[in-house]
């Protein structure tokens, strides 16, 4: 369906020439809430969002509310988060939103063999341990996740996180 990808592009283009524009703001808040909208076009609306009006505390409360909407679909949720993580690294409740996520979020659920990318609890440990190494909260979580991720494939990765952390601490 193409459809999809010329609204995704004429959203794109909207966000880039017209950021300045109140209007613009709105319209992308819409769109990205809209679940009459394809996943790919409201992913592109996140991600102008995040990328456009991240000066906007508007922008992280709408992010915020995304990454933790179960009634939206993980596409759409994993977006939100890689847009705070990369827009909004800065804020404490961001840390708070991955933290809970990487626990909490249903993506994957337990009958998901293999990573397909989107999955939302492995982006969040992926980040709490990229972004957060040292932070005394970062190590806990990722060894509780090691023991109790019901997902086999991302109890192994939050093992392999472990690991990476311990080797670059004692190095």
């Amino acid at each position: 369906n193409l459809d999809k990808y010329v609204r995704s592009s004429a959203i794109d283009a909207l966000a880039q020439n017209f950021s300045q524009q109140e209007k613009t703001f709105a319209f992308l808040q819409q769109a990205a809430g809209d679940t009459t909208l394809d996943t790919y076009v409201r992913r592109s609306a996140i991600g102008a969002l995040g990328k456009k009006f991240s000066q906007r505390k508007e922008t992280f409360t709408f992010l915020q509310q995304a990454a933790g909407d179960t009634t939206l679909d993980k596409y759409v949720r994993y977006t939100a988060i890689l847009a705070l993580v990369e827009h909004f690294r800065h804020l404490p409740q961001t840390l708070a939103i991955l933290k809970d996520r990487a626990v909490n979020d249903e993506s994957p659920t337990s009958d998901v063999k293999y990573s397909d990318r989107f999955h939302v609890r492995e982006l969040c440990l992926v980040a709490l341990a990229n972004l957060y190494p040292s932070h005394p909260h970062t190590f806990p979580l990722l060894e509780e996740r090691k023991e109790n991720e019901p997902v086999d494939w991302l109890r192994q990765k939050a093992q392999a996180l472990c690991d990476r952390h311990n080797k670059t601490q004692y190095s």
